[in-house]
């Protein structure tokens, strides 16, 4: 018998068992929304398995998609987590990872970002590198991400507030403003 949108769904993930609301999982992934609506024997199933991610990453899925902001320090978090996004087809753990770019993460997060495909994270952590941790861009690992962040302008205006000849107090006149472009390659800047 066909299950509910509204009953729990069991989902096996990396030799795990996880509770979900399968609403939740139809209105936020992709992937669930096209399983529950293809008539899949899946759908009607008492349990999903799912073979390919691993327990953490759909656990922080799950946290997401409820609202919840985990924190993710660990760079096995960090991959899980996009590995995740992506295989799930999930915009909101897209984005949560895009909000959680740091200089200690950024270069990781662009690599895995590019590796997985989701191009807004890493076009974002792309431009977090370029905007201000350049000198992070000799950690990325992935030729195309190297490439993108070197051909990208930074995309906001930088004011540098050392005075230039006098040690003392600044004025406006005594700053150096670096214009720079405020759009992304290709987009008419």
């Amino acid at each position: 018998m066909p299950r509910g949108p509204e009953a729990p769904v069991l989902v096996w993930v990396d030799g795990q068992l996880f509770q979900a609301d399968q609403t939740l999982l139809v209105e936020h992934c992709g992937f669930f929304r096209g399983l529950f609506r293809s008539g899949m024997r899946e759908t009607r199933a008492a349990e999903v398995r799912l073979r390919a991610l691993s327990a953490g990453g759909f656990r922080t899925t799950l946290q997401v998609l409820r609202g919840e902001r985990p924190a993710l320090s660990a760079a096995e978090e960090l991959l899980q987590a996009v590995e995740c996004a992506a295989f799930l087809q999930a915009p909101a753990l897209a984005r949560f990872l895009e909000h959680s770019l740091t200089s200690d993460n950024c270069a990781l997060l662009c690599d895995a970002a590019a590796a997985f495909g989701l191009r807004d994270v890493f076009h974002s952590a792309a431009l977090f590198i370029c905007d201000g941790a350049r000198e992070l861009a000799a950690e990325l690992v992935l030729p195309e991400a190297q490439a993108y962040v070197a051909a990208l302008r930074p995309s906001s205006y930088v004011a540098d507030l050392r005075p230039m000849g006098n040690p003392g107090l600044i004025t406006a006149g005594e700053c150096s403003i670096s214009s720079i472009s405020m759009a992304p390659p290709g987009h008419g800047g």
